[in-house]
């Protein structure tokens, strides 16, 4: 079972000034990997590999969206290991928030990783579909979301990472799939801790567990299937009328930008000028706001569009088609 030792409190980064300092520090993630005695275990090199691979691979996507600060380029780097034990420890650039809002000096910052830890947390519940309750805006913390989850815990997340773990689900499963891998039968359960450069390993080990992952976890994590994610949109557009059809189920043929897409007609104030007898010519054109709606599963997707709008803003020169 997951298992979270801090409290929901302590996350919440307190009101802070609205200028962000543009200072990029280092942070430090700490992964170790024990059995149920709390000991130390060898862990099978193939797993190792995995678990590097999936945390760099995880910490670019949320660098790429923005999620450790506007201009940080990511470059993860893993730290020598410790003689004797086996941890792995990531260094990690991000904004130095703390150095410009001291009064934000609370643990999503000031325990180190700038969030990292309670937002692989997040992608974790995200990752094998746990339900989300709510989420809402921190007061007078702007960059900070609080997600409460249908088992009414409660995470306090940074936005940028917060919306991109749910544009990339599948993306995200993958890397947190290889960040567990010791798991399946090197180790019992995998602590994160956190903390900052200046600190030993020795140092952070002593830090308060942020997150602990187990066995079931990891299975429970590969056992999940994709769920199909609906997201629907609006957008409006330009687009030249090719064919018609007036059956019950009947779509239209469009040309939109460069593309020619089957859509259904909905707006019942242009249906009913055709019905009062307005003639469509091929190659007329009409400004239209189309609703689209997007179904999302694990390596595919599709998308059907309606035209919810449409206003005609030129006649062709094409044969009339009713």
């Amino acid at each position: 079972m997951m298992e979270s030792h801090a409290r929901p409190e302590e996350y919440a980064l307190a009101a802070k000034e609205k200028e962000h300092s543009t200072r990029i520090k280092e942070e430090v993630i700490q992964f170790r990997f024990a059995d149920n005695d709390s000991d130390d275990v060898e862990i099978n090199a193939w797993e190792l590999a995995d678990a590097i691979q999936g945390f760099a691979g995880f910490t670019e996507q949320l660098a790429r969206s923005g999620a450790f600060g506007e201009g940080v380029i990511q470059g993860t780097k893993v730290r020598p290991p410790k003689e004797g034990s086996f941890i792995l420890e990531f260094v990690v650039p991000v904004i130095d928030w703390i150095a410009n809002n001291p009064t934000g000096a609370s643990a999503l910052g000031a325990t180190g990783g700038g969030g990292i830890a309670y937002t692989v947390k997040s992608a974790m519940k995200l990752a094998m579909f746990d339900k989300v309750k709510d989420v809402e805006p921190v007061p007078n913390e702007e960059d900070v979301v609080k997600v409460t989850w249908k088992s009414e815990e409660v995470n306090y997340v940074p936005r940028v990472a917060w919306d991109t773990l749910q544009k990339a689900p599948v993306k995200t499963r993958k890397n947190l799939q290889k960040i567990m891998a010791p798991l399946a039968d090197s180790a019992d359960k995998l602590e994160v801790r956190s903390g900052n450069v200046e600190e030993s390993s020795d140092q952070i080990i002593n830090n308060e567990v942020e997150e602990t992952f187990d066995n079931q976890d990891f299975r429970d994590l590969w056992a999940q299937k994709e769920e199909p994610v609906e997201k629907i949109g609006f957008f409006e557009s330009e687009a030249v009328v090719q064919s018609i059809d007036f059956r019950p189920d009947g779509k239209w043929l469009l040309k939109v930008g460069q593309r020619d897409r089957k859509v259904a007609i909905e707006d019942t104030d242009f249906l009913r000028e055709l019905d009062n007898g307005m003639k469509i010519g091929k190659d007329d054109t009409f400004q239209v706001t189309i609703k689209e709606t997007q179904l999302i599963t694990e390596g595919s997707s599709k998308s059907e569009w309606v035209v919810v709008k449409i206003r005609r803003t030129r006649v062709g020169d094409g044969e009339k088609l009713n």
